[in-house]
């Protein structure tokens, strides 16, 4: 029966059966809440394997370092593209995207991606450093080409091989 003078639930008078009632209910859902607790670690790691396709739980530690290692390399791509270009810090990978792209479709990245795919070189240092050395080269070609052009009376690159042969041919007519 109810007891007279119990506790009430808001306006509502609560009978010893309604708090065992609400008490078992309570400890139901608490040990539910548990067991669903218990059970959530294992829940994760079965959801890594199936997003990351590690069909073996020893697997998912060497995923997991795996996939930290790329995201950590993908982070350090991001922040140089982003002091490479002066971009701030906290620019959004579409802004990022919109300058790269901006840049790429430039004659300056136009140039710079036809050098690297016709050159097979993926290291910007190491095509400057050949562009550098081409600065010093073809002045200095350029001068003797034109000094051998004056001494052998021609007037083009192309002109200077044939004049050379017919030099030859006739040294070594005088020699015999």
């Amino acid at each position: 029966g109810e007891e007279k003078g119990g506790l009430t639930f808001g306006t509502t008078p609560l009978s010893c059966a309604d708090m065992a009632s609400l008490l078992q209910n309570w400890l139901g859902k608490k040990g539910n809440r548990k067991v669903a607790m218990d059970q959530a670690p294992l829940a994760m790691v079965k959801h890594f394997q199936q997003l990351f396709d590690v069909p073996r739980l020893e697997g998912v530690y060497t995923g997991m370092n795996t996939i930290y290692q790329q995201l950590g390399e993908a982070r350090n791509i991001l922040t140089c593209l982003k002091d490479v270009l002066g971009l701030a810090p906290s620019c959004s990978l579409q802004e990022l995207l919109s300058v790269v792209g901006g840049v790429a479709e430039s004659a300056d990245g136009r140039l710079l991606l036809t050098l690297h795919r016709e050159l097979g070189i993926h290291d910007s240092n190491v095509v400057l450093e050949k562009l550098r050395l081409c600065e010093e080269f073809f002045p200095a070609f350029r001068a003797v080409v034109v000094e051998i052009q004056d001494c052998l009376g021609v007037d083009s690159l192309s002109a200077i091989t044939p004049a050379l042969h017919s030099l030859q041919n006739t040294s070594s007519r005088i020699h015999c």
